[in-house]
């Protein structure tokens, strides 16, 4: 069965994690058909592979920043920064940092998962 336009319309909304009820509302249609679209192969597999894409973007732009991170850290530490709000801008720092590190992780994970997978397929 192929997804019709609206099917595919949603399943990237739920993908992109948007409410059952807006998504309903949106397509014109029941909240229970959603829920039913959800149960279909090619529904979720949409969704799944989707969702695997806005975190490959998410790792991309995170690692992107890493490097103005490090600058920004580098510049704080040695007192280059002289501004009221460095602490929040250290910790914007860190937070960035910290997701870059747990996105990349998750990528090698996924990585690991998808070799593991040919090796018994």
């Amino acid at each position: 069965m192929n997804l019709s336009a609206t099917q595919q319309t949603a399943a990237i909304a739920l993908a992109q994690g948007k409410k059952v009820t807006a998504i309903a509302k949106t397509a014109k249609v029941s909240t229970h058909t959603i829920y039913d679209w959800k149960a279909l192969p090619e529904f979720a597999a949409l969704v799944a592979s989707t969702r695997r894409d806005l975190w490959q973007a998410a790792i991309s732009r995170a690692i992107a920043m890493v490097d103005e991170a490090m600058e920004v850290t580098r510049a704080i530490a040695i007192g280059e920064v002289t501004d009221a709000r460095v602490s929040d801008r250290l910790a914007a720092c860190k937070i960035i940092l910290d997701v870059a590190s747990k996105l990349d992780t998750m990528e090698i994970e996924s990585r690991v998962a998808a070799l593991e997978a040919r090796e018994t397929g």
